[in-house]
């Protein structure tokens, strides 16, 4: 088993939701210690657990106080259950990453070669990092809240999980 960072927002899956109340789904490992099954990104919970899954989107501070739990499984296959083939439309959950610019006082909008300008966002931070660099600064937003950051910095588009090549970054971050 790899150790990595819990992200700052993980999807759950859950048996049921009610409300802000979720029933996160926790798994008995063979070695008798209880596995919650945590996802990066909403795409990857509806590949892995299924994309009728229920979920809970939760934060990384409030895990302990969600399920009793042992080890966290992030991005695991549910056991028995094949995955889905990958969408080819992006699946864009409640909460996305925008990068920083370097001035830290803004996101990244970038102007298209038709003259549109586009908003970039990211569905997982580890997407993010392999999209941008490693060293990439951002920002944790509500999709419902996209309104704001437009209102701020206008955009016509937002594109998800943009590769940004490398003569496009500095310093293992957009340039």
């Amino acid at each position: 088993m790899v150790e990595v960072e819990t992200p700052p927002v993980v999807y759950l899956a859950c048996l049921a939701h009610h409300g802000s109340d979720p029933r996160a789904m926790v798994l008995g490992m063979d070695d008798g210690r209880r596995a919650l099954l945590a996802y990066s990104s909403l795409d990857r919970l509806q590949r892995y657990a299924g994309p009728d899954q229920a979920w809970a989107l939760v934060s990384r501070d409030d895990l302990a106080t969600v399920a009793a739990h042992d080890v966290l499984l992030l991005d695991a296959r549910v056991p028995g259950r094949e995955p889905e083939p990958r969408s080819a439309r992006p699946v864009v959950g409640p909460a996305v990453y925008l990068p920083v610019r370097i001035d830290g006082d803004s996101v990244e909008v970038r102007t298209l070669k038709d003259g549109r300008r586009a908003l970039l966002a990211y569905s997982a931070l580890d997407r993010l990092a392999e999209h941008c660099g490693p060293a990439q600064r951002w920002i944790l937003v509500e999709t419902a809240q996209l309104g704001l950051v437009k209102q701020r910095q206008p955009f016509d588009v937002v594109i998800t999980d943009m590769h940004v090549p490398e003569q496009y970054r500095r310093e293992g971050r957009i340039a």
